[in-house]
């Protein structure tokens, strides 16, 4: 629960159909999808030692 739904409890109307609603499912969607990329970026290593065994079997050919 963030400060926006509160106040909005507090003032009688209902967070889900107020148009803060969208915003905040907007921002959540997004914030979830940055923190996939950063995780795919994380996990995507390059083993230079065995590129360079690749590269070195086939310079020879």
């Amino acid at each position: 629960m963030n400060f926006h739904t509160v106040q909005l409890k507090l003032n009688g109307v209902n967070p889900q159909t107020h148009l803060i609603a969208n915003e905040m499912d907007r921002i959540k969607r997004y914030t979830i999808e940055t923190a996939d990329l950063q995780n795919k970026a994380n996990r995507l290593k390059i083993d230079k030692e065995a590129v360079e065994r690749i590269v070195k079997s086939n310079v020879g050919k």
